[in-house]
């Protein structure tokens, strides 16, 4: 959710005439942008009315004012496409009571970045944060003013960081198919090639790790024609799929979507793309996998337990110690596997290591006695293949 910061709201019981103001010294008036927040410098600023650039001088005495008239707009140029994090307007006292926050990678298709309503009158300061997007454009769309005057803003500031994608190991995708195109391009590690869909929906991207390998995270690199809705799944076979992530309403451009903590084992995984952004297709830059070993309990110290016994199968192949044995049941729910560990024991950690055939939904209780159970853990909508819980 992205946050408001409103600073200075003056409630006047009677507007005085703009030009009658005394704005006295405003070096420090104003909320300064976050502190991990590296400001950018737009490149150009247009109106509909006014001198756009007294907004982007960097200087706090200087003002855009627009005509006294709704609606009015305010277009600031990047550039080039920049990561952009937070955008913060300085309002003078002739501000907005509702406009909208916009950005476009091409200057022609918008996307509404936060829409504000019922703002007070007086100097204040907006900020929207959490945007993580990439940009060329940022427009203020003025729906309706707070007073008799035009739109007028001292300053608008742009900050930026990188989006970051975690260090991980990455896993080599063995292949790539797509509904149409030429999915290879999406995983042949050159960020200047790119897989583009037809244009239109739905459209899939699927990538073939070569075996079951333990993922936990994935990127996508979109080029600008990218998804606005898609969903990411993962499948052992092929055939069985599990969803990993559903993505809604994405922004458009240029982007990298990093779906982290999966922690399940797949041989496939799937972009399937719902709806599309732009007009063109689908057009991924890199499909990125990274995994790792599952991890395990620190200072663990086993138990060894005497007997085990399933509702159905040889219970006694799970705690056998031997990799290559398994205990399992019959086709049918529900089923239990009880194990006794001989005495009562304080239990730290419990590992279950799942082969492809597992439990979406499951209990694990503990009982003193063998009569009365109680609950540790609940764990549902678990994924498909092989996996180890902890």
């Amino acid at each position: 959710m992205k946050k408001l910061y409103v600073l200075a709201a003056l409630l006047l019981l009677q507007l005085p005439a703009i030009a009658s103001i005394n704005y006295g010294d405003r070096t420090n008036k104003f909320m300064s942008p976050p502190p991990d927040c590296e400001l950018l410098t737009p490149a150009s600023a247009t109106a509909t009315t006014g001198n756009a650039a007294a907004a982007i001088d960097g200087n706090a005495g200087t003002r855009w004012e627009s005509a006294a008239e709704d609606p009015q707009s305010f277009t600031v140029d990047m550039g080039a496409l920049v990561d952009i994090n937070t955008i913060t307007f300085d309002w003078e006292t002739a501000n907005a009571k509702a406009y909208n926050r916009l950005g476009s990678v091409n200057g022609t298709d918008w996307t509404l970045i936060e829409a504000f309503t019922n703002m007070p009158v007086g100097e204040r300061t907006d900020i929207s944060e959490a945007i993580n997007a990439q940009y060329q454009y940022l427009k203020m769309e003025g729906i309706a003013r707070n007073t008799p005057y035009g739109y007028s803003i001292w300053e608008f500031n742009v900050c930026s960081t990188a989006i970051e994608i975690p260090d991980c190991e990455p896993i080599m995708a063995a292949s790539a198919t797509a509904t149409t195109g030429n999915a290879a391009l999406a995983i042949d590690n050159n960020p200047a090639t790119r897989w583009e869909s037809a244009a239109e929906d739905p459209q899939n991207l699927t990538v073939d790790l070569g075996e079951l390998q333990f993922v936990n995270e994935v990127s996508i690199v979109w080029e600008v024609a990218n998804a606005k809705d898609y969903n990411l799944s993962g499948s052992v076979n092929g055939t069985d799929w599990v969803l990993i992530a559903s993505m809604t309403d994405m922004a458009a451009g240029a982007r990298t979507d990093l779906i982290d903590d999966i922690n399940a084992e797949y041989q496939y995984l799937r972009m399937e793309g719902l709806t599309r952004t732009t007009p063109y297709g689908y057009s991924i830059w890199g499909f990125k996998v990274c995994g790792g070993m599952t991890e395990q309990p620190v200072e663990c110290i086993p138990v060894d337990a005497i007997s085990a016994v399933g509702s159905s199968g040889n219970g006694a192949l799970a705690i056998d110690d031997d990799p290559v044995t398994r205990w399992e049941s019959e086709f049918t729910d529900a089923q239990n596997l009880l194990v006794d560990m001989g005495e009562v024991k304080m239990v730290e950690s419990v590992m279950i290591y799942w082969e492809a055939a597992n439990a979406k939904d499951y209990n694990l209780e503990g009982t003193t006695d063998g009569v009365v159970w109680t609950t540790i853990e609940s764990l549902t909508n678990m994924a498909e293949g092989e996996r180890t819980d902890i």
